[in-house]
């Protein structure tokens, strides 16, 4: 995320690991959690292997909402596509993502 910034700090903004990892991002980051109900499959598991295939659309939605592996990552996020029976997202707007084709 910052090649042209070799003393850019590589700690996950969330302050729960010393080396951001993709795999930390997706499926364990606080950041992350409240988004992640978007690329959970049936059983609520997060498969990595089908998130350029079957979760595709899904991930997209994911990675735009959640500014992951951006330098934005760790800002606010946005709108949140709220989870199926989720009482409450405190500190998130709740509203549909646009469709992203």
């Amino acid at each position: 995320m910052h090649i042209d910034e070799p003393d850019a700090p590589i700690a996950c903004p969330c302050g729960t690991i010393d080396i951001q990892t993709i795999v930390h991002v997706i499926t364990d980051c606080p950041i992350t959690d409240p988004t992640r109900h978007l690329i959970k499959n049936d059983d609520g598991d997060v498969d990595l292997t089908t998130l350029f295939t079957d979760k595709l659309d899904p991930f997209l939605k994911w990675l735009k909402a959640t500014h992951s592996f951006t330098r934005r990552f760790g800002e606010a996020l946005g709108p949140v596509s709220p989870r199926q029976g989720a009482p409450d997202l405190v500190g998130f707007s709740v509203a549909a993502l646009p469709r992203v084709e």
